[in-house]
């Protein structure tokens, strides 16, 4: 769960810090840089979780454009499996040449450092951290470090250094979705563990769920059936070596049933595909950061999902960040917590809480601007 998100010079993220909460809601104009928050959450996991290097995960294109600094940096907060863990990062740029190195790394736990790395040099800190007459931390191994990966990209849970292995586990929960259903076709070559940021492998990801998680799928189509006049299930069906095709069964009035693949459905239809099966995923410690889930269904389905979503937190002990433009999704959820996102004057990203005291609902502050109860969280 993501406690804590602070970034330095990342597209219109300058000098930014982030608190959210169990479940709110972001919302402001376009182009205030919702979607950027996102976006550095999503690389991150890029570097750390699939291993990327840092000129992949974090190319130079993405620097502030008006920032003569070289140097980008990420910080975040997450409760974990083992309880807090602060990690720290410092990207070094050198335009001249077109790289992106790690300068340092560093990561605590319950306020203990467990590794840092600072310009290719790895020390790692286990056992009893220092001695009460010694403050200061003592490394048990010290050693060189391709500085163009994250340390932490080469961890496993099986590995000596724990800690840092439950570190990168806990991230693998952190999903930063912003779906397209217009991508979401019916055809699959392989099963995915993983669903992408825009859900293009909604097939994919289908496959992998109802071979490792069957138990969850009558609920999930008792969902679907309440959203989807007519909606029966859904069936992987053999289309080549292989590939499946993943069709949607309906029933019909005359009797019988139709199916279609997915590409055949409506945009809102996969769309609700997708986000009922994204709540049978959500387990304890996973943070959904979700840009747009509303888009392309109507407010009588949003409200059903928000409430599901709601439930699913609850009982999951989970968390969940929405971007949104719609008015039902900005209130039901400002309820909740709502923060503001702005640009003043055109700068730098700024974020605020909304606490409703002056009477007006998060849809009104992203009409007629910043609300006076808005406390100004940087």
């Amino acid at each position: 769960m993501l406690t804590r998100l602070y970034v330095d010079n990342y597209k219109t993220l300058v000098d930014f810090e982030f608190k959210p909460t169990k479940l709110c809601v972001l919302v402001g104009e376009n182009g205030s840089g919702k979607t950027n928050i996102g976006s550095v959450l999503h690389a991150l996991t890029r570097l750390i979780v699939e291993g990327h290097s840092a000129e992949d995960a974090f190319p130079s294109r993405n620097l502030c454009r008006w920032s003569n600094s070289d140097v980008q940096t990420v910080k975040v907060d997450v409760r974990g499996m083992m309880g807090e863990f602060r990690y720290e990062l410092r990207l070094r740029h050198d335009k001249s040449v077109g790289s992106v190195t790690v300068e340092s790394e560093r990561l605590l736990h319950l306020d203990e450092t467990v590794f840092r790395s600072d310009a290719g040099t790895v020390s790692l800190f286990g056992g009893p951290l220092k001695a009460p007459e010694d403050p200061s931390p003592k490394p048990t191994a010290t050693f060189p470090f391709d500085r163009r990966r994250s340390f932490l990209s080469t961890g496993d849970v099986g590995s000596p250094h724990v800690r840092s292995a439950l570190f990168r586990a806990t991230l693998q929960y952190l999903r930063v979705l912003k779906p397209d259903p217009s991508t979401m076709l019916g055809r699959s070559e392989h099963d995915s563990p993983r669903l992408e940021r825009n859900a293009n492998n909604l097939a994919s990801w289908y496959r992998w769920f109802a071979q490792n998680l069957p138990e969850r799928l009558n609920h999930y189509f008792e969902q679907l059936s309440a959203v989807l006049p007519g909606f029966r299930t859904l069936r992987a069906v053999d289309a080549g070596t292989d590939a499946k095709e993943v069709r949607a069964v309906f029933a019909v009035p005359s009797g019988g049933e139709l199916s279609f693949s997915l590409e055949f459905l409506s945009e809102g239809q996969r769309q609700l595909l997708m986000l009922y099966l994204l709540l049978e995923a959500v387990g304890p410690w996973t943070t959904l950061y979700l840009d747009e889930p509303d888009n392309f269904i109507s407010i009588r389905e949003v409200q059903p999902w928000l409430s599901e979503l709601e439930r699913v937190l609850d009982e999951r002990g989970a968390q969940a960040i929405i971007v949104s433009h719609g008015t039902e999704a900005m209130n039901y959820l400002g309820s909740r917590q709502a923060f503001v996102v702005t640009r003043p004057g055109g700068g730098a990203t700024r974020i605020a809480s909304h606490d409703g005291s002056d009477g007006s609902m998060p849809s009104e502050v992203v009409l007629y601007g910043s609300s006076t109860g808005a406390e100004a969280s940087k």
